[in-house]
């Protein structure tokens, strides 16, 4: 071993010590002596990358990939790259890494696990890519199956928890976490499947049962969840009993045994063993009950810790809150009444005649999205979306990727030719074609239901100029409140519905932009109220089928009387299947106390959308 090998290794083993700065410092001490040591470059590189250094450490590590190294160190690169923003660069690097190791799983899946964390539509073929490689051993594919759990990436997830089923048929536990994966999917028929081939392998095993409970309370099969958690609660032990309680609890509720459900959940709260994201979901399950019982500053109180105590997850953590809101200061800036009437007010023919324009479904969110749309989901006519973000996906951030670094989305976007629209509205179709099927697009009209697509209408306005556009409005005051008390995915958005004054801050920003845009943008809109379509379903309907140009159809009363039996993707699902009622209209009176530092912030919006500022009729 040379001297210069002797020092780098001493460096490498101080910084598995964890002894960064110190490692550091031995690599600044090997440069001095050799420039061009491709070793310490690299070391340096990561140890840089490890003390929230990018900057410093990209001039290293783009020196080493110069030279050809292995893919690690291109990996490495992006990761560098992305955390300054360089996308493109970031890209480039990773498809550089893949082209290195073409038979390597290990390369292959981290490529494509840094692409999904970069939101590029390169990551489902790099996944597609790495799949077949991983090797026929169940232990590994265990590994990579958490790894991309934890990397939120569940479609890939499923298909290597379904490899392991394969290789190790009667492992109940195999069964069971594909069962969990098929669940955060919503394909709620194959999670139930694979819930009960592990109860088959394994009848005592309370999580398992607790698992269909689960399953089966989110398909709202109220009784057959019931006697799913019972038997649960029989078996479990230890951890196990929290878990159990709370499944169990959750159905109670929905069934009316408020009381039998306060109970359980006070006792988990307490009991051993229980994690925080568990705890998290006990506290707003508890707020819902007792809200039920009308206990309402107790349940408030269980909802506001619940939520603190979801803002505390790693899952939650890694959501900016400034980011959204920064991304709608963009759209705030833009002058829309100057750019919008030089746009053209309909598509050239040839996309008319080829695709009638979507319908597009917009709010904010718990407005009353989920009940409008079932209701026309029902109608034969149309094909929902499901919440599907292909505005997004396929559209917006396609056009994102194609600015140079620190240009505006909004401003890049109004710059773009007349003739870019039509690559636009392509991607589009291409989107939804992928997420829904071109069978389910076949001779319907596309209902794209996406709530806060509402902060995005110029696009919209731009891309389908001859588009229908549904607004659901609800009282303000119910709709932050109603934010409050439901347990999101985080994303970048939803973190803000932790607080019920953050919620109040997202909510006026964004429906402040939607006044601006019903203004300036020229756009088709009709805006339903929760309120009336509650109080009157069928008149409301019709006056919406008429706005969109289709018949009536008696298809759509099923959703009235709660016959509907379609699977609803969004957590308004438990009041979906109870047909329509009004318990939910001013419900922000039983918590005036909490709302009332906020409602200066939300009346401007109250009286725009013609509430009662009193909360009167």
């Amino acid at each position: 071993m040379t001297q210069l090998d002797a020092a780098l290794q001493s460096a490498a083993n101080l910084a598995r010590g964890g002894r960064l700065r110190e490692a550091e410092a031995a690599c600044r001490d090997i440069l001095t002596r050799a420039p061009q040591a491709a070793g310490a470059h690299a070391l340096l590189g990561q140890l840089l990358m490890r003390l929230s250094r990018p900057a410093e450490a990209r001039e290293h590590l783009e020196l080493v990939a110069r030279s050809a190294p292995a893919a690690p160190i291109f990996i490495l690169y992006a990761q560098c790259l992305a955390s300054l923003g360089d996308t493109r660069n970031a890209v480039g690097a990773l498809e550089a890494a893949a082209a290195r190791e073409p038979a390597s799983w290990q390369t292959q899946m981290q490529v494509a696990l840094s692409l999904a964390q970069l939101k590029h539509p390169g990551a489902a073929p790099a996944f597609e890519r790495a799949l077949p490689l991983l090797p026929a051993d169940a232990r590994v594919l265990e590994q990579v199956a958490n790894s991309l759990r934890a990397a939120g990436e569940y479609r890939p997830g499923v298909r290597v928890m379904r490899r392991i089923t394969e290789l190790q048929p009667g492992n109940p536990d195999a069964w069971l976490a594909l069962g969990g994966g098929l669940f955060y999917l919503r394909d709620f028929d194959a999670s139930e499947a694979a819930t009960r081939r592990a109860i088959e392998i394994a009848p005592t095993r309370a999580p398992a049962h607790s698992a269909l409970c689960r399953v089966l309370e989110r398909t709202n099969r109220l009784a057959e969840a019931r006697d799913a958690g019972l038997r649960a609660v029989e078996q479990a032990r230890g951890a196990e009993a929290a878990q159990a309680s709370w499944e169990l609890a959750r159905v109670e509720r929905r069934l009316g045994h408020l009381e039998s459900a306060r109970d359980r959940l006070l006792a988990c709260l307490n009991a051993p063993g229980v994690s925080a994201d568990m705890l998290a979901s006990m506290h707003v399950e508890l707020g819902l009950t007792l809200d039920g019982l009308k206990d309402y500053a107790r349940a408030y109180h269980h909802f506001s810790t619940g939520q603190a105590q979801w803002l505390e997850l790693p899952r939650t953590r890694i959501h900016a809150p400034e980011r959204f809101p920064e991304r709608l200061r963009a759209y705030e800036a833009v002058d829309w009444k100057a750019h919008a009437p030089r746009w053209p007010a309909s598509r050239p023919a040839s996309r008319r005649e080829a695709r009638q324009a979507p319908v597009f479904f917009v709010g904010f969110p718990r407005s009353g999205t989920t009940l409008l749309e079932t209701m026309l989901a029902a109608h034969p006519r149309f094909a929902p979306t499901d919440e599907e973000p292909v505005l997004t996906t396929d559209v917006i951030n396609p056009l994102r990727r194609r600015m140079t670094p620190g240009a505006s989305f909004p401003e890049y976007f109004c710059a773009l030719p007349d003739s870019a629209m039509d690559d636009a509205e392509a991607g589009y179709w291409a989107g939804m074609e992928r997420e829904l099927g071109p069978e389910r697009l076949a001779g319907r009209r596309l209902l794209d239901k996406l709530p806060l697509n509402i902060c995005f209408l110029p696009v919209i306005r731009r891309v389908f100029p001859d588009a229908r556009v549904l607004v659901a409005l609800r009282d303000p005051r119910d709709v932050c409140l109603s934010c409050l008390f439901q347990e999101f995915r985080p994303n970048d958005a939803m973190v803000h519905f932790g607080k019920l004054e953050t919620a109040a801050a997202l909510y006026a920003q964004v429906m402040g932009l939607y006044r601006r845009y019903r203004n300036e943008l020229g756009l088709s809109i009709m805006e339903s109220r929760y309120e009336d379509l509650v109080a009157e379903p069928e008149a409301r309907l019709r006056a919406i089928l008429d706005f969109l140009g289709e018949p009536w159809d008696d298809a759509i009363l099923s959703v009235v009387r709660g016959t509907q039996s379609r699977d609803v993707k969004t957590p308004s699902y438990r009041g979906i299947g109870q047909g329509v009622y009004t318990r939910s209209v001013k419900r922000w009176m039983n918590y005036r106390e909490p709302l009332t530092p906020l409602l200066p912030m939300l009346e401007p919006f109250v009286q725009a959308f013609g509430y009662d500022p009193s909360g009167g009729a």
